[in-house]
This record gives C-alpha cells, sequence and structure tokens, in this order.
C-alpha cells in the first residue's frame, strides 16, 4: 500500500533528478554523478535447418543456420557454434553472412569425419552464445542421409 510519505518521498526524488540534469550531472559539492544506463537486450530467432549428407567415400554434410532479430531482420558477423545433439561435442564454428546465414561444410571444415558421421545419425544444434545487446538462442535440426 502507498502511504502519503512514499508519494512524498517520490516527488522529492523526482525534483532532485530534474534538478540534477539541469546541473549537467553535477552533485552538491561538485561531483559528477554516473547513472548507469540500463542495458536491454533484445532476443533473437535462431532457426537450424535440416540439411543432407552422404556417407559413400567419406562422410560428408552442411549444416546450417539463420539468425534474426524479432523483426525478422538478419544479423550479420554473429558467431554461430555447431555441435552434436547428443554428444555436444562442437562441428564447428563460423560467422553469419548478410542474411544471417551461418553455414559449416565438412568439406571446408572437415575436423573429425566421425563427428560428421555422428550427425548424420543425431542431428546437430546450432548455437548463439548473446552479446551485450543479444541473447542467447538454441535451435536443433536434423541431418538426412543419403548414400548418394
Amino acid at each position: 500500500m502507498t502511504t502519503q510519505a512514499d508519494l512524498e518521498q517520490f516527488q522529492k526524488f523526482q525534483e532532485f533528478m530534474k534538478w540534477q540534469q539541469m546541473q549537467g550531472g553535477q552533485q552538491p559539492g561538485g561531483s559528477t554523478a554516473s547513472v548507469a544506463t540500463p542495458v536491454v537486450k533484445k532476443h533473437v530467432r535462431l532457426e537450424a535447418t535440416a540439411t543432407k549428407g552422404t556417407v559413400v567415400g567419406q562422410a560428408t554434410g552442411t549444416v546450417k543456420a539463420t539468425l534474426r532479430d524479432t523483426d525478422g531482420e538478419p544479423l550479420q558477423d554473429k558467431e554461430i557454434v555447431f555441435i552434436l545433439t547428443t554428444s555436444r561435442q562442437e562441428l564447428g564454428r563460423t560467422a553469419t553472412d548478410p542474411n544471417g546465414v551461418a553455414q559449416l561444410s565438412a568439406g571446408s571444415n572437415i575436423g573429425d569425419p566421425q563427428l560428421w558421421i555422428e550427425a548424420l545419425g543425431t542431428g546437430f544444434t546450432a548455437q548463439f552464445a548473446g552479446t551485450k545487446e543479444y541473447y542467447p538462442a538454441e535451435a536443433k535440426a536434423t541431418v538426412r542421409a543419403s548414400i548418394f
């Protein structure tokens, strides 16, 4: 319950803040007040898309994720980490392009072929760790295996 004393105290606080703004942030005695501006993070949409992989000769495949803000605008130069869904081992990492797309293929980042074989069987997870401006996000997808 708000009392009359609470309202009066709030009004005094508001008057002080106005006075402080007029003084250019100067507090009594000449010291400068530092008022921290709260950081408001934004949510993102991360979508991992099903890709196709092959197991003939050598395991190959491509994993892909698209990162957008809540208005649907692509987010460029944001690192996406691709990991195996079950074992949580890292397949690799790459930055998003101007369309917000991060793509990693076994051909360009061969790493451990066994990891790619596991991805064919269990799927992968794309992770965005977040930034000062954006919250983190995670999305999962499967890899359709092909023998050709």
